[in-house]
């Protein structure tokens, strides 16, 4: 990383340019950052506060680092010279380091782009972002040669959707989607088109034809927040809820594509046969967009935020310290309960979880072993495709963190990793998580370091934050905790016994993969050390105790025996 930006809002009471907390001590000292910071255009304000707490470059037009201020400072004492060298020095370093003084400067011309390259690279990135939220009896993908007529609805269809100020972006070259999925659809399907403006029209279309596909989007834009989670936040292409509405009952196979740059409101999903969220998809989202909806690619995108049932979900719902926020302070007082965190402390039912996203194929998780190593632990499971497509698993594990006291919260679970496989149909994969003792702590605010909290952390493995397959239990800071991955020294006993917990049944016993005889007696399981290699072992035990699946995984060390004195 060559340069980080400082923001315009103050943070503690610190602006973002001057905060010394920040910018010295997290980032330089904490992260190692070693590159240069600059401001954000008019996020500098105090000159003495910028050269002091850690800004080191101001872009044109200067605010805080005007020569005529620096000079001043300088001159008073209020600033060392030995500071304005070492901004300097920062960005000078920097700049060697990427090479800006051993090569021509860079003529602005656009014909030096391999624009067929990025385009390539662009229809990549969008199809592999595609999300599908909503599949109701296979309604996806479609099947160009048993369809006779497509409606596309909706301006987001044939329009670029960018987001405003900084984030506007005018591409080389567009591709829209109702003209990439007529190309995709070919000449034996007749694809018509309504902008949705007239409502009526649109669900005649609609009506006429074997599916309906309405194009919705939301705006964002710098310097403004929404002011809902609606489609008609801001009104810009009409009432959208009420036309997807309309067409659904038109159409029964209607699908919905959202094109938006974060979380909106669903509540016609119900109404819908599927539901597809292709975000702010760039120069190619027609192509990719359509190689999705006809099956050419399996949808590999998955949700990086909560969809919420309704805004009464929200974190900051009925709080105007939170947002908008009362005079110039904003309280996240939620605070590590942020996003995905605060629905599954506060128990509420999303409309989309965290994670999730559909495949036109089916996963299936098994084999969760838990290796306890030093404060963290190695995860392992084994992924399989159990459909009849090549398709797209996404496992995801999260930890529950032992709370280290009453007054100190941690989430239910937080995602600590995931991975992303191309399985073909029955095809299985083994997938390993490290966790560190970095990712095994908690923030401990009197000692201002990184702990690990003893007790019992909570160890899930899925496919979404609230589709959890498989379960098990590391044991933190010594903690005794029933059903625990543990780590044993090299032992010479002749059995081992575990106790599992109370109404445990259908237990089962595997060492090394292989079946061992469960000897159970009023919750306990004995396992015979005889005829095991004397090396490391696994050794894994499932059960079922309240209708729910248990895992317990130990390793073992069986050792030569002594012989009797």
């Amino acid at each position: 990383v060559g340069s980080v930006m400082c923001s315009y809002n103050r943070i503690n009471g610190q602006y973002g340019c001057e905060n010394q907390h920040l910018l010295r001590t997290i980032l330089r000292k904490e992260w190692g950052f070693d590159g240069y910071v600059l401001a954000d255009y008019g996020a500098a304000h105090n000159t003495v506060a910028s050269l002091n707490n850690g800004l080191d470059f101001e872009p044109w037009p200067p605010l805080a680092y005007q020569p005529l201020l620096i000079s001043g400072v300088l001159a008073a004492g209020l600033a060392s010279t030995a500071t304005l060298d070492e901004h300097v020095r920062s960005m000078l370093t920097t700049w060697f380091r990427f090479g800006l003084f051993d090569r021509a400067a860079y003529t602005d011309d656009d014909a030096q782009i391999d624009k067929g390259a990025n385009a390539k690279t662009a229809r990549t990135i969008a199809e592999q972002a595609v999300t599908l939220l909503k599949n109701d009896g296979g309604t996806l993908p479609l099947n160009a040669g048993k369809l006779a007529s497509i409606a596309v609805i909706g301006k987001a269809a044939t329009t670029f959707t960018t987001g405003g100020g900084s984030g506007s972006v005018t591409p080389f070259q567009f591709a829209a989607p109702l003209d990439a999925i007529r190309s995709r659809a070919g000449a034996g399907v007749q694809v018509g088109y309504a902008d949705g403006s007239d409502a009526s029209a649109a669900v005649a279309l609609a009506k006429a034809a074997d599916v309906a596909i309405v194009f919705a989007g939301d705006a964002y834009a710098e310097g403004a927040d929404r002011t809902c989670l609606s489609l008609e936040c801001p009104r810009h292409n009409g009432d959208q809820d009420a036309l997807i509405r309309s067409v659904a009952a038109a159409n029964e196979k209607t699908i919905v594509v959202l094109a938006s740059g974060g979380p909106d409101l669903t509540p016609w999903r119900s109404q819908v046969a599927a539901l597809v969220e292709s975000w702010f998809g760039g120069a190619q989202v027609g192509p990719a967009l359509a190689a999705v909806l006809f099956g050419d690619s399996d949808p590999g995108g998955r949700l990086p935020i909560t969809f919420p049932d309704s805004e009464a979900q929200l974190p900051t719902a009925g709080s105007r310290a939170q947002y908008p926020g009362t005079g110039l302070d904003v309280r996240y007082s939620e605070g590590v309960l942020i996003g995905y965190r605060w629905y599954d402390e506060k128990r509420l039912e999303p409309a989309f979880p965290f994670g999730f996203g559909l495949s036109y194929t089916t996963s299936a998780l098994k084999h969760l072993t838990i290796t306890p190593k030093g404060d963290g632990a190695t995860v392992t499971a084994t992924v399989t495709n159990t459909g009849s497509r090549t398709g797209y698993a996404v496992p995801q594990l999260y930890v529950g963190l032992p709370q280290p006291s009453k007054d100190i919260v941690q989430p239910p679970a937080q995602l600590k990793g995931f991975h992303k496989l191309l399985l073909k149909p029955r095809q299985s994969r083994k997938v390993t998580f490290a966790l560190d003792g970095r990712s095994m702590s908690y923030w401990d605010v009197s000692s201002g370091g990184w702990k690990v909290a003893a007790g019992c952390a909570d160890v899930r493995l899925g496919f979404s934050s609230r589709d959890v397959s498989l379960r098990g239990t590391l044991a933190q800071g010594g903690a005794a905790c029933p059903g625990a991955a543990v780590s044993l020294a090299c032992t010479s006993r002749r059995t081992v016994r575990f106790t599992l917990p109370r109404g445990a049944q259908h237990v089962r016993l595997t060492v090394d993969g292989k079946r061992r005889v469960a000897k159970l007696s009023k919750r306990v399981v004995t396992l015979s050390l005889q005829g095991l290699p004397r090396r490391a072992v696994k050794v894994r035990i499932t059960a079922t105790v309240r209708q729910r699946r248990y895992v317990r995984v130990s390793v073992l060390h069986p050792c030569k025996r002594r012989a009797a004195a």
